[in-house]
């Protein structure tokens, strides 16, 4: 990278937010690439991202990839827009395809913008110049299958790439997440789910951000209109020598539906941002008109702001 320095407004952004081409400390281990561990779908968010057992269609792209089954000949799309902190964003587009006997295949896009951030670089005499802003991003782009393997049991795979952008500097790598999905017939509407995330090559030498979630979920219906859908997640955070992070990562959540066609969720995740004021606490609601969907989340994060997600979505 060239000799590059950032006004103290934007170290802040980097080494708070840790979501552009950064290295950051995660209790002990060091590792870049924070924002491939941004949910990107409302639902699951208002739901405080509890992905690994509940999450379904495109949204589980980017949850567990085992989760994105479509029945044959059925097409599902969703596009979401995450207003995240301080001027940052995240725009995703994803798309699953369900095949007789092959499964569901699907592919992703997702692009996080850090906002623009004041550059300087070194003279001869070591004194800061101004240049021109630059704009830190990064891209994902994800490939996906599942299918059920055997009775009870699906599975599920991507393929991705990631690229990350700051100033004249940009690092790329491919990587992998696996998935498994279980439903036991014994006890309707419970089910189980495992992923593991961004198993790839690092960034150039960095240790990539990598978790492993382990989560639950149960859907029950209180007579005919009335449908209560639970989540949640326990994860870990680990380096590419399998050194564990000391914090866990945990989330719970809930989603009430009305007659299959407007929801309300409400979840707490435990936040790792040390910021003061309300944090933690996830809600949304959401509504289907015939193929087509709406949801919303909010994700406050105390004094460092909030965030707000929206996602449309159809199915046909």
């Amino acid at each position: 990278m060239k000799k590059l320095i950032v006004s103290a407004a934007a170290i802040l952004a980097l080494t708070t937010f840790s979501f552009a081409a950064d290295l950051s400390t995660e209790s002990g281990i060091d590792i870049t690439g924070k924002y491939l561990g941004i949910d990107i779908g409302a639902r699951s968010s208002g739901m405080a991202n509890a992905v690994a057992a509940r999450s379904y269609g495109p949204e589980a792209i980017f949850g567990n990839p085992a989760n994105t089954m479509a029945n044959p000949g059925r097409n599902a799309i969703l596009v979401s827009h995450n207003s995240w902190l301080a001027d940052t964003f995240q725009e995703t587009a994803a798309y699953v395809r369900g095949f007789k006997d092959i499964g569901t295949f699907g592919a992703a896009i997702s692009y996080f913008n850090q906002g623009v951030i004041e550059a300087y670089k070194l003279d001869s005499l070591g004194n800061p110049v101004k240049i021109d802003d630059i704009t830190p991003y990064a891209l994902v782009v994800k490939a996906n299958w599942s299918q059920l393997i055997v009775k009870e049991f699906m599975c599920g795979a991507n393929i991705g790439y990631s690229m990350e952008s700051i100033g004249d500097y940009s690092s790329h790598t491919l990587g992998v997440d696996l998935g498994i999905k279980y439903m036991p017939e014994e006890v309707r509407g419970l089910s189980f789910g495992l992923a593991a995330r961004n198993i790839g090559i690092n960034f150039d030498g960095y240790k990539l951000y990598r978790d492993l979630i382990l989560g639950a979920g149960y859907k029950m219906y209180i007579e005919k209109e009335h449908m209560l859908n639970f989540g949640g997640d326990i994860g870990i955070l680990y380096d590419s020598s399998f050194k564990i992070s000391e914090e866990l990562k945990a989330s719970i959540g809930a989603e009430y539906v009305y007659n299959k066609m407007y929801s309300l969720r409400l979840g707490y995740q435990i936040d790792r941002t040390n910021s003061d004021g309300l944090t933690g606490l996830r809600a949304g609601a959401g509504i289907v008109y015939e193929q087509f969907n709406i949801d919303y989340a909010f994700e406050p994060y105390g004094d460092m702001g909030a965030a707000h997600k929206i996602s449309l979505g159809m199915e046909f």
